[in-house]
Parts: structure tokens; C-alpha cells; sequence
């Protein structure tokens, strides 16, 4: 439906980032908050998920999110 469509649309205005790779967090903040390996690729994963669901996309959020997350 038109109104359906709208949603996602303005939805995807609000995202900030489509890849891990432009997120203001790498694996270095990864490996400070303890992560090694397969799990910096998923922790990084993570938080993009988290950024594109809550629409919060500082590093201060996104490295409170990988530290909750042990």
C-alpha cells in the first residue's frame, strides 16, 4: 500500500549507515571492549543492526551497545 511504502521510506531517511565500514566504530574499538577474532565481525555487525533499528548512530551509543553486549 502507498502508506505502507511511505513508512519504509522515511524509515531509510533515518538511517545513517548501510555498511559497517561507515560507522564512526571500527575493530579497534571492537578489541578495546574485549572482543577477538569471528566475534569483532559480529560485534561491528551488531552494532549496525542496532543503528539502523533504534536510529542512534553516535560512537558513545554505538560503544555503549558492543559493551553490553558481553
Amino acid at each position: 500500500s502507498a502508506k505502507g511504502s511511505k513508512t519504509l521510506s522515511s524509515r531509510l531517511r533515518g538511517i545513517k549507515y548501510i555498511s559497517v565500514k561507515d560507522m564512526p566504530i571500527d575493530g579497534r574499538d571492537a578489541v578495546k571492549a574485549g572482543f577477538k577474532g569471528k566475534a569483532i565481525g559480529d560485534v561491528l555487525q551488531s552494532a549496525l543492526d542496532y543503528s539502523i533499528r533504534t536510529g542512534k548512530s553516535s560512537k558513545e551509543d554505538l560503544l555503549k551497545h558492543i559493551n553490553s553486549i558481553k
